[in-house]
């Protein structure tokens, strides 16, 4: 799936190949960027040339469908590219008609997108669902 504001599409489905670029970068920062099963893999490019910027995954747990592993490299942040690769991947989770949730470090960015905190891990991280 190829979502677009441009002619160039912001997240493309990738193999784990092509996005373990950012496992380094993706650690120090506690992005999780791992080859696990049951796991989709995009990668995401800067809608004004195409550069390859980040990252993001879809991995399948118990009927829902989780977001994992966002990472944007720090010199591409703040410009909405990693909110719209993020919106994206939910919008075509929610399609297959399965919950989606996310541990999110930002959870007001997922409540103003009409998810709910269910819970926080140890790590006091939330844990937001929202259902089709």
């Amino acid at each position: 799936m190829t979502v677009a504001t441009t002619d160039i599409p912001i997240i493309r489905l990738a193999p784990f190949a092509l996005v373990r670029i950012f496992s380094a970068a993706g650690a120090r920062e506690r992005v999780s960027i791992t080859d696990t099963p049951n796991t989709r893999w995009w990668t995401i490019h800067a809608p004004s040339d195409g550069r390859l910027v980040g990252c993001l995954g879809l991995i399948a747990i118990a009927g829902r469908l989780r977001v994992k592993g966002v990472y944007i490299k720090p010199a591409d942040r703040g410009h909405g590219i990693g909110s719209e690769a993020t919106q994206a991947v939910v919008d075509l989770a929610l399609t297959e008609g399965k919950a989606v949730e996310a541990f999110a470090l930002n959870p007001p960015w997922y409540h103003a997108r009409g998810f709910l905190t269910v819970s926080h891990n140890a790590h006091g991280v939330a844990l937001v669902r929202r259902e089709p």
